[in-house]
C-alpha cells in the first residue's frame, strides 16, 4: 500500500513537473520574444527620431529661401520701397506655398546705436508690417552677426517669447546706398508642428534646446502622459550653432510594441504543454495498467510457485514415505521372523512340558533361542522406531514453516536418515560433517528443503548412468552469529555459459525429462528470503559443483512475517 501511494505521488509530481516545465519554457520564450520585440521597437523609434531630426534640419534650412529671394531683390535694385517689400513678400509666399508664419524686414543702425526697422512685412507681432520702429532686442545678436559676417546668411539663435519660439535669419544688404540687414523671422513653434504633425503620435515627445539658452525647451509638443521607456538624444547642425534634440518615446500609449508574436508563442507554448501533459498522462496511465498487470501476474506466479513448492515438498515427502516404508520392511520382517520362531519354539516346549518329557537340555536350548529372538526383536523394533522418529520430525518440518531452536547436526542427521533410502539404491555416497552442539534458531523445514533439493539435483543431473559419485555436506561455524554450509558433488559440473542462470525459475537442462527448473530457484528463495542468508556457486570449481551457503544462526523472523503479510495484503485496483 505504501509503495502504491509512493508511485501515485511520483505520477502526480511527474505531471506537475511537465506542466511547470512547459509553463517555464513558454514564459522564457515569451520573455525572449517580448524583449526582442521591445528592442525592435527601440530601434524603429530611434530610426524615426533620426529621420525626423533630419527632416527638421532640412525644413529649417529651407526657410532660408525667402531670405535668399528677397536679398536678390535688394542687391538687384537701387531702392526697395515698403510697398515693393510687401508685394514681393506676398508673391513669394503665394508662389512657394510657404505655410509657416514669417516676417521680413530691412533693418539699419541708428545714430544712438539702436536698430530701426526701415521696411517690414509679415504676420508676426515681434516683426509686424510697418516702418520706422525699434527692433526687438532678441533680434539684435543676429543683426550684429550678419553685419560682421557679410555677405553670409546667418541663422540666429532660438528665443522664446509668450510661449512661442522664434528663429531669426539675416543677411547684410544695401538699400538706396544705405547699409543694412535683411531679417527673416520664422515662427519656429508653428514650423516644428508642421514638420512633425504627420509623424509624431501621442506616445512621442520632443525637446529642442539651443546652446545660448540651454535651459529653455523650444518645442511646442506636449509632454508624455506616462514615463518614457526610451529617450534618444541627437544634434542638428545649424551653422553657428548645433541644436540638441531629445526624443521621448512611450511604449504604453501611442507607440505600442508589437507583441503579436509574443502572444502567439505563448498560446502555442501552452498548447504544446497541454499536449505533452496529455501524452505523459496517457503514458503514466498505461504504465500504471502495466504495473497492475505485472503485479497481478507476479502474484499469480507466486501463488503458482508456492503451490509447486508445496507439491515439491509433498513429492519429496512421498519419496521419503516410500523409502521409509521400504526401510521399515527389513526390521519389521526380522522382528516378525524372530517372533514366529519364538512362538514355534514356545509351543514345542509347552507340549514337552505337558507330556512330562521336557529335558534340561531342551529347556536350555529354548531359553537360548528365546533370548536371541528377543534380542533380534528388540534391535529391529528400535531401528524401526528411530526411522519413524526421524521421519516424523522431518515430515513435520517439511510440511511447516515453523521457526524453532534446534541442533543443526541432529536436524541434518535426521534429514540424511530419510534421504538414505533414495541414495541407497544408487552407487553414490552421501557424507556429512557437521560440528555437534551447533544450535540455531531458524526454520528447519525450509532448510531441509534446501538440502533435499541440492541432493536430488545432484542425483538427477550430476552423474552419468552407472557412475559412482560422492556427495558432501560440510558445515563450519564462521563466527558467533553465522554458519557456513558447503554442499558439493564430484559430478560433471555446470557449463560455464549457463552458470549465471542456474537460480532462474524454470531453467533446466532436463526439459521434458523430468526437470521442472524450480529446484535451485526454490532453494535460492528460501535461503535469501526466509532464512536471511546467501547462496552462491563457487566459480573456481572445475570438477563437479560446490555451493556455499551462509546462514545466520538467528533467522530474521520479521522477514518471514513481512513475506506473509505481503502475500495476504489485498490487491489495490
Amino acid at each position: 500500500m505504501f509503495k502504491d501511494n509512493k508511485n501515485q505521488v511520483q505520477r502526480i509530481l511527474i505531471r506537475g513537473g511537465v506542466i511547470a516545465t512547459g509553463v517555464i519554457i513558454t514564459a522564457f520564450v515569451g520573455w525572449l520574444l517580448a524583449r526582442a520585440a521591445f528592442q525592435n521597437w527601440q530601434t524603429e523609434a530611434i530610426t524615426e527620431a533620426e529621420r525626423l531630426s533630419a527632416e527638421l534640419n532640412y525644413r529649417v534650412e529651407r526657410e532660408r529661401e525667402p531670405l535668399v529671394a528677397m536679398s536678390i531683390l535688394y542687391f538687384g535694385s537701387t531702392e526697395v520701397t515698403q510697398d515693393e517689400l510687401i508685394a514681393s513678400t506676398a508673391q513669394l509666399v503665394a508662389s512657394t506655398a510657404h505655410d509657416p508664419l514669417l516676417s521680413l524686414a530691412f533693418v539699419t543702425a541708428a545714430a544712438d546705436g539702436s536698430y530701426q526697422v526701415q521696411q517690414g512685412s509679415g504676420d508676426l507681432d515681434i516683426l509686424p508690417t510697418g516702418q520706422l520702429y525699434t527692433l526687438d532686442e532678441h533680434l539684435i545678436p543676429t543683426i550684429e552677426q550678419a553685419f560682421s559676417s557679410k555677405p553670409a546668411i546667418i541663422t540666429g539663435g532660438l528665443f522664446k517669447r509668450d510661449d512661442v519660439s522664434y528663429l531669426p535669419l539675416a543677411i547684410a544688404v544695401p538699400n538706396a546706398g544705405i547699409e543694412g540687414v535683411l531679417v527673416c523671422l520664422i515662427d519656429f513653434s508653428h514650423l516644428l508642428t508642421d514638420v512633425t504633425v504627420d509623424f509624431i503620435s501621442s506616445g512621442t515627445s520632443l525637446e529642442v534646446y539651443h546652446p545660448e539658452n540651454p535651459e529653455i525647451n523650444h518645442s511646442s509638443l506636449p509632454p508624455l502622459n506616462t514615463p518614457a521607456e526610451l529617450s534618444h538624444r541627437t544634434q542638428i547642425d545649424m551653422g553657428l550653432y548645433s541644436w540638441e534634440l531629445i526624443w521621448q518615446f512611450d511604449a504604453d500609449n501611442g507607440n505600442p510594441v508589437n507583441y503579436r508574436l509574443v502572444y502567439a508563442s505563448i498560446i502555442i507554448g501552452l498548447a504544446i504543454t497541454a499536449l505533452v501533459t496529455l501524452i505523459i498522462h496517457n503514458l503514466l496511465r498505461q504504465q500504471r495498467r502495466i504495473e497492475r498487470q505485472v503485479r497481478q501476474k507476479s502474484e499469480e506466479l507466486e501463488d503458482t510457485q508456492g503451490k509447486m513448492i508445496q507439491q515439491g515438498r509433498m513429492a519429496a515427502l512421498g519419496g521419503m514415505v516410500a523409502g521409509i516404508s521400504h526401510e521399515l520392511n527389513t526390521p519389521v520382517g526380522n522382528s516378525l521372523m524372530a517372533a514366529t520362531v519364538l512362538q514355534s519354539r514356545t509351543a514345542q516346549v509347552r507340549k514337552l512340558l505337558d507330556d512330562n518329557n521336557l529335558k534340561y537340555s531342551e529347556l536350555s536350548d529354548y531359553l537360548e533361542s528365546a533370548t536371541e529372538s528377543t534380542r533380534i526383536i528388540e534391535q529391529n523394533i528400535r531401528r524401526a522406531t528411530d526411522l519413524v522418529k526421524n521421519f516424523k520430525q522431518v515430515a513435520v518440518d517439511q510440511t511447516s514453516e515453523r521457526r524453532r531452536s534446534f541442533s543443526l547436526s541432529v536436524m541434518i542427521d535426521e534429514l540424511v536418515a530419510t534421504l538414505k533410502p533414495q541414495v541407497k539404491h544408487t552407487p553414490h555416497t552421501l557424507e556429512v560433517d557437521v560440528p555437534p552442539h551447533l544450535l540455531m534458531n531458524s526454520y528447519p523445514g525450509p532448510l531441509g528443503q534446501v538440502i533435499t533439493n541440492l541432493v536430488m539435483n545432484s542425483l538427477a543431473h550430476a552423474f552419468e548412468p552407472g557412475e559412482s559419485g560422492l556427495l558432501q555436506i560440510i558445515v563450519r561455524k564462521t563466527d558467533d552469529e553465522h554458519v557456513e554450509m558447503e554442499y558439493s558433488d564430484n559430478g560433471r559440473g555446470i557449463a560455464m555459459d549457463i552458470r549465471n542462470r542456474i537460480f532462474d525459475p524454470f531453467f533446466t537442462t532436463q526439459l521434458g525429462r523430468g526437470g521442472s527448473g524450480l529446484g535451485l530457484h526454490i532453494a535460492y528463495n528460501i535461503v535469501t528470503d526466509m532464512l536471511g542468508g546467501d547462496i552462491r556457486l563457487d566459480e573456481k570449481t572445475r570438477k563437479g559443483v560446490r555451493f556455499i551457503i551462509t546462514l545466520p544462526r538467528e533467522a530474521p523472523e520479521r522477514r518471514q512475517r513481512e513475506r506473509q503479510d505481503r502475500r495476504g495484503s489485498p490487491y489495490d485496483s
